[in-house]
């Protein structure tokens, strides 16, 4: 350090500067989860532990996801932490939150006569709605189960029939819809 004074007089002295070594935020992948499942406690996905995080559906003081309170696609949150020394370092990552999986599907027909064939449309919601299983209520029928997005089926007997139908695809629990009256 050199300090001059006023009358050009200069002083001279050394001192040392310790440079604190700044934290290094790393992330671990944050498995994609859907819109219904349970708070997600994101302290293991990320090191050095003991930060915040941040974010559209994040409890700050738990540090915990709420999907509900979440949109669906990717989702960016935010992670800062601050060591002893008093030096932060802050950083960020995604989540990607697939829709909840909702059982719904209208029907061609809900009265009909022996012999017509019912066109089964599947309007569920669900990032993948091609393997949902159908039942058509017809235990009479050889084919009283489909799998596929929609479905067709030919009921050959009068009566009343109970259909279901399960949505399976996404990361979400499977949903059931059944509709009775048929």
């Amino acid at each position: 350090l050199k300090v001059t004074d006023d009358l050009g007089c200069t002083i001279t002295q050394g001192t040392k500067a310790f440079v604190k070594p700044k934290p290094v935020i790393k992330f671990v992948t944050i498995p994609v989860t859907c819109k219904g499942n349970d708070l997600i406690d994101l302290t293991p996905y990320s090191a050095p532990q003991g930060g915040i995080w941040m974010g559209k559906g994040v409890d700050t003081l738990n540090n915990k996801l709420n999907p509900l309170q979440s949109d669906t696609g990717t989702i960016f949150l935010m992670y800062s932490y601050t060591n002893n020394d008093n030096c932060t370092d802050s950083g960020s990552t995604t989540i990607k939150i697939e829709p909840q999986n909702i059982a719904n599907f209208s029907a061609s027909k809900t009265v009909g006569e022996e012999g017509d064939t019912v066109i089964f449309t599947n309007t569920s919601i669900a990032k993948d709605i091609s393997n949902s299983k159908w039942n058509f209520g017809d235990p009479s029928s050889n084919f009283n189960t489909q799998t596929g997005k929609d479905a067709t089926h030919i009921y050959n007997d009068s009566g009343i029939y109970t259909i279901q139908l399960i949505v399976t695809g996404g990361v979400g629990p499977e949903d059931t819809l059944i509709k009775s009256n048929f």
